[in-house]
């Protein structure tokens, strides 16, 4: 999709999510960039032991989105944006629906 286009859509999925919710899936840097997006909206979704994780921005990807020191999307490209896996499985605990969720493991490069 050409990344103009790409705004266009960004721009009424963002103004349609002042009525409802809206989720949006990517794996697009030029998506990510979008000048609207707040950190706070975004979240990055692994999958450690085939167990699927939804977390919000780990704090040193959010930090260096608001220092200025990368974009959201240049952090993907480099394989650097990171999710907040420990609150995640903090916050997936306190539902307890189907018992205790087990803290993924961290793989060493």
């Amino acid at each position: 999709m050409h990344p103009a286009v790409a705004e266009q859509i960004l721009e009424v999925l963002v103004d349609a999510a002042r009525f409802r919710q809206v989720v949006v899936t990517t794996h697009s840097p030029d998506l990510l960039d979008f000048r609207d997006l707040e950190d706070d909206q975004l979240r990055v979704v692994t999958n450690p032991q085939n167990t699927t994780v939804i977390a919000g921005l780990a704090d040193t990807s959010r930090r260096a989105i608001r220092e200025h020191l990368f974009t959201t999307g240049e952090l993907l490209r480099v394989g650097e944006l990171q999710g907040d896996s420990e609150s995640a499985v903090a916050l997936a605990n306190q539902l307890r629906l189907f018992g205790p969720v087990a803290s993924p493991r961290r793989h060493s490069a």
